[in-house]
């Protein structure tokens, strides 16, 4: 290899930033601003509970026990994400879904710079340097990974740093180099578990390096060896505590034969199947085949430890669940794609047709980047439930293999980007503004790469601002219209989710709990903005119940009738209606919305001393005497039927009442919100229910009354006749 240039020069770190700012200008425009998995669900709720709770919590994604279970995540990824989120929380015209979604274009776009940089370190030159950063960026499987909530770009950045920073220690081996292998090694980790397969090889790197310098006493290497064990088998442990296995399994497992017919299929699946090859899906990678004579004879302890890396890694993966689910390709491998590619230089080095490859691999990968690749899946799903454990495996089915479907299918009854996509009833919806926006964008920030390249352009520091605020407001400009452009979905459309958070702010609610069965109706969820937190819970939950909602926190449920396909939340209701203190209800873009208070009502109870004439009698209450506003006045009724049966579902309103007429209204439902299926003679019960007191309530004196009615006519109460009784004279005072 030749062409040789100085480590990080300031030419060589400006190219690298406009590297990374036309990637990224590439990957908004084809931004998605939709999920497709419910991991991806699950790491943006613990994105938003980390950015709201300063905790990891699975609460927006509780409905999933009951549909579709995830295991514990890795802590790394939404920490990554959390800013983000926090910054979208407070801006308004951007969904928070569609700002975390610009975290894997960015770290995409950061690891395909860094891959340039770092391979200044193999003596070639500036243009294949270059052709390898975009070989991985836009002519391999990262990029349609871009459109994802997935952490395995992640992990993929860690595990190159990881790498470049053994490289400096081998050559030069020295405390800085080695608390970086450290450092990026945890990382890895925290990114995704899995990445505890590497600790190994980095030890059997760094100990070599180490015993050939004769630095380090062989006690001492020994000594290190066995903490990476330990700390090895102590992340082995953590992956089969998520997959529901013992240690003793973990040991099984361990000192076992990999070379079973089921390890040799799953090495096939990931390497050579048509459902998930990698090479299928990144072709490009097949110039590192022929790059890696040339790369192991320049590099020969990289490239042992990558192969290690790699045999490791499928070796782990014999185990799992090694298709990665419904997603595109071979997903678990997407970390290794960085190091996988770096041999993929010496062929630019050498071969000018190789560039007629990433040229193809380009085109390949932007069909995938502009198609809903998930709707191919969800057709073959449907015809072979275990697609890539059966069919996905013959290549004598090869045109029902998902690349051939998805070049087969492009169109625009595929398309997917959030300024061209096609709607419900089949229009095509295009944004030319968003489209023209970011084009221009991406001609741009190409432009000045090519003029870095070949040193038309010196650098300078206006420069390297120019490309970092170019950056800044493509990104702005995506939210902008990413919003602007928000998707619709059947029965969701977007005026129903703007209503609904346009509701939900006007409210006291500080948390929403979405009742719902279908996971696509998710996106409203990232219109909330403040500080409302939300949890999800399916129609078949049984609860608990009272750990969703902090005691005295206002809170509102949205239930999506429409998706709880005939299944009544009956645990739930019943725990709503009858243990918290609701408010208001009503209906808003077709959902029903009840806003309600939990926690203990710390008022003591008083007699009641009123009776109707229909048969119910007010034993006793309990409402505080004093409240300031913006709180929820809680009420605890107790009701006896003095007749022979009472009309469960007769209307119990109770207000507030100034002298001078001024009414603060509060909840009127049926008694415990109709919970109640019949009251017979004799029967007591306790009714619940709040009055919200709004902020700029006048302060002053007034008096708790209540009453009945039926048929839009008052009950009248006995001696004296009147439409409601008086409890008890309330104080209510400013916030």
């Amino acid at each position: 290899m030749s062409g040789s240039t100085p480590l990080n020069t300031a030419q060589e770190r400006l190219i690298a930033l406009a590297l990374a700012v036309f990637l990224f200008t590439i990957y908004t425009l084809t931004f998605t601003g939709l999920l497709r998995s419910v991991d991806e669900l699950a790491l943006f709720a613990m994105t938003e509970s980390l950015a709201q709770q300063g905790r990891y919590s699975l609460e927006l994604i509780r409905f999933a026990a009951y549909h579709n279970p995830v295991g514990p995540l890795e802590p790394g990824y939404p920490a990554l994400a959390a800013p983000l989120y926090w910054m979208a929380r407070h801006l308004p015209l951007i969904s928070n879904l569609h700002a975390v979604l610009l975290l894997n274009p960015l770290l995409t776009a950061l690891t395909a710079s860094t891959l340039y940089l770092f391979s200044q370190r193999f003596n070639v030159s500036r243009l294949s340097r270059v052709g390898l950063a975009l070989a991985f960026g836009l002519g391999s499987m990262a990029w349609p990974y871009t459109r994802s909530f997935l952490r395995e770009p992640a992990a993929g950045l860690a595990w190159l740093l990881m790498f470049w920073a053994w490289h400096e220690f081998d050559s030069r081996p020295n405390y800085l180099a080695f608390l970086k292998i450290v450092l990026f090694a945890g990382l890895a980790v925290l990114m995704k578990y899995s990445s505890v397969v590497a600790l190994p090889v980095l030890a059997i790197l760094v100990g070599w390096r180490l015993w050939r310098n004769q630095q380090v006493r062989p006690a001492a290497l020994a000594g290190m060896g066995l903490i990476v064990l330990a700390i090895t088998v102590l992340g082995a442990s953590m992956l089969f505590a998520e997959r529901g296995l013992s240690g003793v399994e973990l040991i099984q497992d361990l000192l076992s034969n990999p070379l079973t017919p089921e390890s040799w299929l799953a090495w096939y699946g990931l390497l050579a199947s048509p459902a998930k090859s990698i090479f299928l899906f990144s072709p490009v990678l097949c110039l590192s085949l022929l790059g890696a004579r040339a790369f192991w004879r320049a590099q020969p302890t990289l490239s042992f430890g990558i192969l290690a890396l790699t045999a490791t890694l499928l070796i782990a993966l014999r185990t799992a669940q090694w298709w990665g689910g419904v997603t595109w390709g071979p997903r678990f491998l997407l970390p290794l794609l960085p190091l996988l590619i770096l041999p993929v230089a010496a062929v630019f080095e050498r071969q000018r047709w190789a560039w007629g490859i990433l040229v193809l691999s380009f085109i390949f990968q932007a069909f995938v980047s502009t198609s809903n690749w998930s709707s191919i899946y969800g057709d073959l799903l449907t015809r072979y439930p275990n697609y890539d454990i059966t069919v996905g495996l013959d290549w004598a089915r090869w045109a029902e293999s998902p690349v051939v479907l998805l070049l087969s299918r492009w169109g625009r009854d595929n398309w997917d980007i959030f300024w061209l996509y096609t709607g419900d009833a089949g229009e095509v919806k295009l944004d030319v503004w968003a489209g023209l926006g970011l084009g221009l964008a991406v001609l741009i920030s190409s432009g000045v790469l090519a003029l870095l390249v070949l040193n038309w352009i010196a650098p300078k520091r206006w420069l390297a601002i120019g490309l970092s605020t170019l950056a800044a407001i493509t990104a702005a400009f995506t939210l902008w219209r990413a919003w602007v452009n928000f998707q619709d979905y059947p029965r969701m459309q977007t005026q129903q989710a703007r209503s609904l958070t346009a509701a939900i702010a006007a409210s006291p609610a500080r948390r929403v709990i979405n009742l719902a069965a279908d996971l696509y109706v998710y996106p409203w969820l990232g219109l909330l903005k403040g500080p409302v937190q939300a949890a999800w819970l399916s129609p078949f939950d049984t609860g608990p119940f009272t750990n969703l909602v902090p005691p005295q926190t206002p809170f509102t449920v949205v239930i999506d009738h429409t998706h709880l396909w005939g299944h009544s939340p009956a645990a739930f209701m019943r725990w709503l209606n009858t243990e918290t203190y609701r408010f208001s209800g009503g209906w808003r873009a077709g959902y029903e919305l009840l806003s309600a208070v939990s926690g203990p009502n710390p008022a003591a109870q008083q007699p009641g001393r009123a009776a109707w004439q229909t048969g119910p009698a007010l034993n006793a209450f309990a409402v505080a005497s004093h409240i300031s506003a913006g709180n929820v006045l809680k009420l605890d009724l107790e009701f006896t039927c003095q007749a022979t049966a009472c009309a469960p579902h007769t209307s119990l309103f109770t207000n507030l009442l100034r002298a001078d007429g001024l009414v603060i209204p509060g909840n009127d439902a049926a008694l415990q919100q109709g919970q109640l299926a019949e009251w017979p003679g004799g029967q007591t019960i306790l009714d619940r229910r709040g009055i919200w007191i709004p902020a700029d309530t006048p302060a002053g004196d007034y008096v708790l009354i209540i009453g009945f009615v039926q048929d839009g006519q008052y009950i009248p109460t006995h001696s004296p006749a009147s439409d409601y009784a008086e409890l008890i004279s309330i104080t209510i005072s400013a916030p």
